[in-house]
């Protein structure tokens, strides 16, 4: 086994055909292939050629092609999306996750913010790449 677990629950997901069940373990270790591991001694999301179920008969491979990550939030509590400004929080550009990561700053930047859809677009390629203080740099108007 790769896990060594305890079952703590199993949820009966229905009783037609094709319902599964939910079953709920709390693992109590996991062998690993040290291979898998990064330099800090974390599994390396590169390596460990994932599949995940979608539904019906589709899955997904996970691959450095279409990973990406998102930034755990701050130690501290970022501003919140209800801070964000109005010519951001109701642009037609930013998707929720873009909102998430601008609004996962410990201050809002000083500044009118722009509402105009190109700069949107050009910060929200920004976001893409993780760089949230530039894009935010962006969103401000000088």
């Amino acid at each position: 086994d790769v896990y060594k677990r305890q079952v703590l629950e199993i949820k009966h997901l229905g009783t037609e055909g094709g319902a599964g069940n939910l079953v709920i373990c709390e693992i109590l270790k996991i062998h690993v292939r040290e291979e898998y591991l990064n330099e800090e001694g974390n599994l390396d999301q590169m390596k460990l050629d994932l599949v995940a179920r979608l539904g019906s008969n589709w899955y997904s491979r996970n691959n450095e092609n279409n990973l990406f990550e998102v930034p755990k939030p701050l130690v501290t509590k970022g501003i919140g999306f209800d801070l964000l400004p109005n010519e951001i929080k109701y642009s037609k550009v930013f998707t929720g996750n873009d909102l998430g990561m601008l609004a996962n700053v410990e201050e809002l930047p000083n500044g009118d913010f722009h509402s105009d859809e190109s700069k949107h677009l050009d910060a929200q390629k920004l976001l893409l790449e993780n760089k949230i203080e530039e894009a935010w740099n962006l969103l401000i108007q000088k």
